[in-house]
């Protein structure tokens, strides 16, 4: 929520897409966490068009590099 995505930037090496906007836009991102049973979710949701085309392009990045779904 504070807009600093200086973590993801360390373990990937590089700076993230779509931080940038997202640490500017920070006031019109929500995050909402919730326990699971096998772990945790986080729901990031905006009404914002410029804030959610950064999200995707975030996320996409993440599960690119993380392998997500393989």
């Amino acid at each position: 929520q504070a807009g600093d995505f200086s973590t993801p930037e360390f373990v990937h090496a590089r700076a993230m897409p779509g931080t940038d906007i997202m640490s500017r836009n920070k006031a019109l991102i929500h995050y909402t966490y919730a326990d699971l049973s096998r772990g945790g979710q986080v729901r990031i949701t905006t009404t914002d068009p410029e804030s959610l085309a950064a999200i995707r392009e975030f996320l996409t990045a993440q599960r690119g590099d993380h392998r997500a779904g393989h």
